[in-house]
């Protein structure tokens, strides 16, 4: 019977076109936000520009909301160019990583098929597409994942004659290769360019990586000889140092492959996979790494691996992670010294099989290998770290002890008002700090700068711990609709001042246009800013009547004034100039009502706040605004 009745359930499948009658998975209705031109959007992106669209922010929104990211490193990255060569085990997830993390164009060189045995590590490739050529089969793989990133395959891969050419227009340049002679040449390429060279290896077990050339920063650590080991600097003899060995590495200084390894290893020193065979996640491993890299090159993020050599041991439990400072760069080395003799005109001539086979196929150095050594052991000694002063410790103690005095006494933490006893001024937005507080604004008579006296009673401070009164979508008084405050911007506007409280990563990723951003847990310190845009706001209706009486009084006296006072012409001119309205909005509706009472409190003539936030006015205004939270 149990037999029967799986042959029935088989019988089903098939039957069904491969579709399990019992399960079924519909695909979720396509909520993307539209792509509409800026010009028709309601919204800006500070951080973005015109590089993401909204569609673009929803797919990248977790990147995002990173505050050492943001938008603005996101919209870097949808600019920049990453070349991979090798699309094999480290390529295969470094350009998988790429495309998706947002990489707006990525070139593949690989002149390799895809075999059988490669599938167990290289993750782009599959069944059907063995035989196929690897950038080919990779650029299908990137067109499902993420079709907005733009790729260009060179099936030839890397040659003498294309080396500068692929190089010259990429940003960033990913070594996935398993060869020495492409080593050798894209590191000569990169050299030569200036290009930053992220390079990585995989065989057995372990895996390398560091970054030549160029890692895009202006200081790096580790040109000494030095291994991390538990969080302290080990040299090789053996002494520890507790203190970190950081060394100011000037930008395009890092070395070079040839700086590391002057004279190629022997055949039996570089097993590839097909020789030592490899565990099929260690190049895995490596080749995330490798995009990750990338984009902290790209985008200038973090530290970088420039000038030191992480390694990775799979079958390691503690400290699989190790990482040994390199030796800096050559200045006697043919590719990136002094006096180099490899240039971007010659490189096609170089005969880098001969090279690595063992001839002399160029005078690689112009002194003995005994005089390198001794130069390069000199150069070691002279960049040794040196200790820290233990009399300076004390020292910098009753520094930082100051410190927290001096933010105490500006209520930098003791939740003292700084405007609470003194009075000051402000100037605009921009031009510098702004106290809080409810106070007298009093615009200047050429509108440019706008000052803020402080009162000197106790100011009402901002609970960001206090729950908000109301649902975020429940409607009350004081809360009005996307739609309705659409049509009051339209009516009135720059006498509706919107201030958005979310935070700062978020508003400079999209805001409403003209809104004021400041975060909620700012509010308080930064009030000021509100009372200068509704006085901003305030002087331009004044002008804005002002300019509307000059045009009746210039059209009045041409007609007859009881008829003119019918025309249309007199009420299109005839608005009455409200005072400003202040309104907030968050992401859902919840901190926009904490931004409200506050600001009620302050005084301030703030109307309501957004029902909903942003995300309903997604829903009923401007569906091309991007889905952040």
């Amino acid at each position: 019977a149990e037999n029967a009745a799986l042959k029935a359930e088989v019988a089903a499948f098939r039957a069904d076109n491969g579709l399990c009658p019992s399960v079924s998975h519909p695909p979720l209705p396509d909520d993307a936000a539209l792509c509409l031109p800026a010009d028709l959007r309601t919204w800006e992106s500070v951080g973005a520009g015109v590089s993401l669209d909204g569609a673009d922010m929803e797919r990248y929104a977790r990147h995002i909301a990173l505050p050492a990211f943001g938008v603005g490193k996101q919209a870097a990255l949808a600019t920049s160019t990453v070349l991979i060569v090798g699309c094999g085990g480290l390529g295969s997830p470094a350009a998988l990583y790429l495309a998706g993390a947002g990489v707006g164009r990525l070139h593949l060189a690989d002149a390799d098929v895809v075999e059988r045995s490669n599938l167990h590590r290289q993750i782009i490739h599959t069944d059907a597409r063995c035989g196929a050529p690897k950038a080919l089969s990779a650029a299908v793989a990137i067109a499902q994942f993420n079709r907005h990133c733009v790729v260009t395959t060179h099936t030839e891969g890397m040659t003498n004659q294309n080396a500068v050419a692929l190089v010259k227009q990429a940003d960033c340049v990913l070594d996935c290769t398993d060869n020495a002679q492409t080593r050798y040449l894209l590191s000569d390429a990169c050299a030569v360019l200036k290009k930053p060279l992220v390079s990585a290896a995989a065989v057995g077990t372990e895996g390398q990586l560091t970054v030549y050339v160029d890692d895009g920063t202006t200081s790096t650590s580790g040109v000494g000889n030095f291994r991390a080991t538990g969080g302290k600097e080990t040299s090789t003899s053996g002494s520890d140092t507790s203190a970190t060995a950081t060394f100011q590495n000037p930008k395009n200084h890092l070395p070079c492959y040839r700086c590391i390894f002057p004279v190629p290893p022997s055949a039996s020193d570089r097993p590839n996979c097909a020789q030592g065979g490899v565990l099929g996640p260690v190049p895995g491993v490596m080749g995330v790494l490798q995009a990750l890299e990338a984009i902290k090159v790209c985008t200038n993020l973090g530290e970088r691996f420039g000038g030191r050599l992480l390694m990775f041991d799979a079958l390691a439990a503690n400290r699989n992670f190790s990482s040994i400072a390199l030796r800096g760069k050559d200045p006697k080395c043919v590719a990136c010294g002094d006096r180099p003799s490899i240039s971007s005109s010659n490189i096609a001539q170089y005969d880098y099989d001969a090279f690595v086979g063992g001839a002399t196929a160029c005078d690689l150095k112009r002194t003995s290998a005994g005089e390198n050594a001794v130069e390069r052991k000199a150069a070691r000694q002279a960049t040794q770290p040196t200790p820290p002063d233990a009399n300076a410790l004390p020292a910098a103690l009753d520094d930082a002890a100051a410190a927290r005095l001096r933010n105490a006494s500006a209520a930098r933490g003791d939740g003292d008002a700084p405007w609470a006893s003194t009075r000051g001024s402000v100037g605009t937005p921009s031009g510098g700090v702004v106290t809080g507080g409810r106070g007298v604004v009093t615009p200047s008579s050429t509108g440019r700068a706008i000052t803020l006296e402080t009162e000197t009673e106790d100011a009402v401070h901002l609970d960001l711990k206090s729950t908000p009164p109301l649902h975020a979508r429940a409607e009350a008084s004081h809360r009005v609709a996307p739609s309705f405050l659409l049509q009051l911007r339209r009516a009135l506007g720059e006498a509706v001042v919107v201030v958005d409280v979310r935070p700062k990563h978020l508003s400079d990723a999209a805001k409403l246009k003209g809104a004021i951003a400041i975060p909620l847990g700012e509010l308080d310190s930064r009030v000021g800013e509100v009372w200068v845009a509704v006085e901003t706001a305030r002087v331009a209706a004044a002008r804005a009547e002002a300019f509307s009486a000059r045009e009746i009084r210039k059209r009045g006296e041409a007609i007859d004034p009881e008829e003119f006072a019918q025309s249309r012409a007199f009420k299109d001119l005839n608005v009455t100039r409200p005072d400003p309205k202040v309104f907030t909005i968050c992401s859902k509706g919840n901190a926009s009502q904490l931004a409200f009472l506050y600001l009620q409190n302050q005084g301030l003539p703030v109307h309501g706040d957004v029902l909903g936030g942003y995300e309903r006015w997604r829903e009923d205004v401007d569906p091309s605004f991007p889905k952040l939270v």
